[in-house]
């Protein structure tokens, strides 16, 4: 079976803090499955924690770094939820409810806010894990 690839999902993935320094520039795409990986199974690294995940291995790399992958993957791949409430548009990810926008303003503005609130909840969550591997 040919592995999911979406050129979108990994330009997401390089827009997020390093899983493990919190650098926020020079971020790749780490493959971190099997050999014909899905591109959902990808880790942001900045590209020097990115060439020691391969110098050294996967499993040792995340041993090192204490990383729990299943978990990190499980967040990065999390789908948002927007629900009209009233007279606001309502987004729902990872439990934390965001009011969005206003119903006039429409759908595209809260699927905007929506992309933007789920890029900053996981960006806290990546480095808020750097912080408590230090």
């Amino acid at each position: 079976m040919t592995p999911f690839r979406s050129p979108r999902y990994l330009k997401f993935i390089r827009s997020l803090p390093c899983c493990v320094c919190g650098r926020e520039c020079g971020i790749e795409a780490a493959h971190v499955g099997h050999r014909e990986a899905s591109d959902l199974e990808t880790i942001p690294l900045c590209g020097l924690h990115h060439k020691e995940q391969h110098r050294i291995g996967l499993k040792r790399f995340t041993h090192s770094y204490d990383l729990d992958i299943p978990a990190i993957l499980e967040r990065l791949t999390a789908r948002p939820r927007i629900v009209p409430m009233g007279d606001a548009f309502i987004g729902f990810f990872l439990g934390e409810e965001h009011v969005l926008c206003p119903l006039g303003a429409g759908l595209n503005s809260a699927i905007r806010r929506m992309v933007a609130v789920r890029s900053d909840v996981l960006r806290d969550y990546l480095l808020q894990k750097k912080g408590q591997a230090a």
